[in-house]
């Protein structure tokens, strides 16, 4: 019963039509009704939008703390296998460059370091990739 009333009354006030447009005949009546029906309603208003930015605000930090952390967990596997890494082979249409695999996560390229020299390839270019323990 109490499922029938709450799915009812989301129907029968629902700002949102049913081919997903804003219905603001609906709209203004429920403002107009809420007006004239809840006395101080500005304030209840003031406490509603400071609530709903404070909701974006924490929805933001925690969006932030979540990609700080992924990627701290990255840094970390990555610098704890980084003598591990295996040794890469690239053939791109310019050439050849060896080296050991340094840095994966960058969308763009990719970074190898031979005799303390770094290399950088962009994904795009590279035609073949050999990978083994000594190359």
């Amino acid at each position: 019963m109490l499922y029938f009333f709450t799915f009812g009354s989301l129907i029968k006030y629902s700002i949102i039509t049913d081919d997903f447009l804003f219905n603001w005949t609906t709209f203004v009546g429920i403002y107009e009704s809420l007006k004239t029906n809840v006395p101080y309603l500005k304030y209840y208003a003031v406490i509603f939008f400071m609530g709903t930015g404070i909701s974006f605000l924490y929805i933001s930090m925690v969006y932030q703390s979540i990609t700080w952390f992924s990627s701290e967990v990255k840094k970390l596997i990555a610098n704890f296998y980084k003598y591990d890494f295996p040794e890469v082979k690239i053939i791109t249409e310019y050439g050849e460059i060896k080296g050991q695999l340094r840095d994966i996560h960058n969308k763009s390229q990719v970074t190898l370091i031979e005799n303390g020299i770094m290399k950088t390839v962009q994904w795009d270019k590279i035609e073949i990739m050999e990978v083994g323990k000594k190359i």
